[in-house]
């Protein structure tokens, strides 16, 4: 079913995989890539603009290749990047499994969401419509991997941005997932989901990182009152953009894959299904001063409507047919989950804009630098669920499942009902506030592609596209 979410989106070819075997310190032994190449759809403005497609389902089925590195050697090469999240690094818990935890050490009071977060307060925003969970998350790393495309293959994937989770990485499994590593997300080790999506470059070369990300766990349409909690070992692929699809498809109904706003979720006259040209001084111009930051937001929406058959094979998933929001799984695919999607917010500084910004898998890998697709026209996602089974039962039940005849919702990491006004919660306990990551918000493309990525002995660096992946494909 995604193959055939990918045609209509377009031609696409599948790549033929060669090996290319990489010499260094590290034996890396022989990488095998797998993308679409550019093909063409029609732009805002009635015009073709080039976008990719890639065939996951060719990608992850290809034959793998025997690497001699570990999942302690590569963990240990991702957490040697001089720019990381390294805030929990000491926590007491990363190594705890989950049904070990006791949920207690983990709540916090509700009062550290009501303050200025990042510019953002994060209370509950009770809306008239939707049962809905929101969890925020922090950048975590950078990596070549992708251990639902590509598991066990180190290095085979375009850049990614990891959040959540803080272990992830080409060797990840459901088990190494739920049962260590720390989290970035708010209630930290109670969320050990792997979130993950593809790198955003800016026009001068550096790999920019977000200021938050929200991860909305939703009861859109049906789903509110019937959404099951995910199963465990679920593994879900937002293979394209859902926003660019037809209702009857799946699609949203008009919502865009980018914005140009000033804060999470606000409403903004610019945007597009493509990345934007956000300008950075916009507020400052119309008198709203610096403070008034423009944010960048990228929107990823995953399906909803589960087979029953296998969790962890993301093919077995597809969008309501119908509209995204209205979560009418019927058929073979009639088990409805959660509506889930991502907000990516990026900075962007006053002076700038974002003309000439791209993903990571918009860069073809057959031709670096000489092609590339219409900046965020292969916007996509990935998600491994690994929350803690208790805790998930409670935000499935009290909050995507809650039915009110007054605005409700969870807000961040409330596990109840924060009340119409924010003033008059349910009782029940909040996850703890996440530590925020106080590092750089842009790194330099070259450092990322040198620091994880042993092949740059082989193929140094000439521009940035060519840290958009570790090893190229070679061939048609």
């Amino acid at each position: 079913m995604f193959d055939d979410l990918m045609d209509r989106r377009g031609p696409f070819y599948v790549l033929v995989l060669a090996g290319l075997v990489v010499l260094g310190l590290v034996g890396f032994g022989v990488f095998r890539v797998a993308t679409g190449v550019i093909g063409s759809v029609v732009g805002d403005d009635g015009g073709s603009v080039a976008t990719p497609s890639i065939d996951f389902a060719s990608a992850a089925a290809d034959g793998g290749f025997e690497s001699s590195l570990t999942y302690a050697d590569n963990l240990n090469m991702l957490r040697s990047a001089s720019v990381r999240n390294t805030n929990h690094d000491n926590s007491p818990y990363r190594n705890v499994p989950s049904a070990e935890l006791r949920l207690e050490d983990h709540y916090g009071p509700r009062s550290e969401y009501l303050s200025e977060v990042s510019g953002n307060p994060e209370p509950s925003f009770p809306i008239a419509a939707g049962g809905q969970f929101r969890a925020s998350c922090e950048f975590s790393h950078f990596g070549y991997d992708d251990p639902l495309v590509f598991p066990g293959r180190p290095g085979a994937s375009h850049l990614h941005m990891f959040f959540g989770n803080t272990d992830v990485n080409a060797f990840s499994t459901y088990d190494s997932l739920l049962n260590s590593g720390s989290s970035t997300c708010n209630g930290q080790e109670l969320n050990r989901t792997g979130y993950w999506v593809p790198a955003l470059f800016d026009a001068q070369g550096a790999v920019r990182i977000p200021e938050r990300v929200v991860v909305y766990y939703k009861g859109e349409g049906r789903a509110r009152g019937e959404a099951q909690t995910f199963p465990e070992e679920a593994a879900l692929i937002a293979t394209s953009n859902i926003n660019t699809l037809s209702l009857d498809e799946g699609g949203a109904g008009g919502k865009l894959g980018f914005v140009c706003t000033n804060n999470f979720s606000a409403p903004s006259d610019d945007g597009a299904q493509t990345l934007p040209v956000c300008d950075g001084s916009l507020y400052a111009d119309q008198g709203l001063g610096d403070s008034t930051r423009v944010v960048l937001e990228m929107n990823v929406k995953f399906p909803q409507c589960w087979n029953g058959e296998d969790p962890a094979d993301w093919n077995n998933y597809i969008p309501a047919a119908g509209g995204w929001y209205a979560s009418n799984c019927t058929g073979e695919h009639d088990q409805i989950l959660p509506n889930l999607e991502y907000f990516v917010n990026y900075v962007v500084e006053p002076g700038e804009t974002t003309e000439g910004w791209y993903l990571s898998s918009d860069v073809d890998p057959t031709a670096f630098g000489t092609a590339r697709a219409t900046g965020g026209s292969s916007t996509h996602g990935d998600w491994w669920g690994a929350w803690n089974a208790e805790v998930a039962d409670l935000w499935i039940d009290n909050c995507v499942n809650f039915i009110a005849d007054v605005p409700s919702g969870c807000g961040f990491g409330y596990l109840t009902d924060g009340g119409p006004d924010n003033q008059n919660p349910a009782e029940g306990p909040a996850l703890r506030f996440r530590p925020q990551y106080d590092g750089p918000q842009r790194v330099s493309a070259e450092q990322l592609y040198q620091e994880l990525c042993p092949a740059s002995a082989d193929r140094p660096y000439q521009r940035p596209e060519d840290a958009a992946y570790c090893v190229p494909g070679i061939g048609l």
